[in-house]
């Protein structure tokens, strides 16, 4: 019984704020939304003689008299420039600005007027180059005798004939039964160091 007391003394709030919210809604809708969809306040807002200060044309500076709000945002709407929405080129000609022509004559009395020497550059100092003509000279170090290090080289570094080894290693495969070792030993003949895994000698 208490709560259907409490609901009646509290309800009229919530109902009080459905009507507020119906009444701003609704009116809101009906007086703005739809005239701004349909254009109907633009041209309510662009009628003669109701703001007088309202006048495009005047405020930004535009000598086409016949830009009015519905039209500005009608080329918005259809993604037109700004440039060609305001009529700029009307007022300021980009090809006077961008014509560089009339800036030649400026550049070239600039440019005149510069003074640019160049010194020969030293790329080298005096050391460097004393460096250089040492390098070059018959007792340099870059003149050296490289006949040793090439006898060195040519020298036969192993005491057997390596493919005699190797056939030997192919005869000692084939001779044994072992599965195991057969393809320890059976490698190519060009990989006798992956061989000391299966046998050390």
């Amino acid at each position: 019984m208490a709560s259907v007391g409490f609901s009646f003394i509290f309800s009229w709030l919530l109902m009080l704020l459905v009507l507020l919210t119906f009444l701003i809604g609704g009116n809101v809708y009906t007086l703005l939304c739809r005239p701004w969809a349909t254009g109907q306040l633009l041209e309510f807002l662009e009628t003669p003689g109701l703001f007088p200060e309202l006048n495009l044309s005047v405020s930004l500076g535009i000598k086409d008299s016949n830009m009015t709000l519905s039209s500005l945002y009608k080329n918005c709407k259809n993604n037109d420039s700004l440039w060609n929405t305001l009529h700029w080129g009307e007022t300021v000609s980009l090809d006077d600005v961008l014509n560089i022509s009339k800036y030649t004559q400026e550049i070239d009395s600039t440019l005149n007027k510069l003074n640019i020497s160049v010194n020969s550059p030293d790329l080298l100092t005096e050391k460097q180059k004393h460096s250089l003509r040492d390098l070059s000279s018959e007792n340099g170090p870059l003149n050296l005798n490289f006949t040793g290090a090439l006898q060195q080289i040519n020298q036969n570094m192993t005491q057997k004939d390596l493919s005699e080894f190797a056939e030997q290693l192919d005869n000692l495969a084939n001779k044994i039964v072992s599965v195991a070792w057969t393809e320890c030993f059976n490698l190519p003949s060009t990989s006798l160091f992956k061989l000391s895994p299966c046998v050390t000698l």
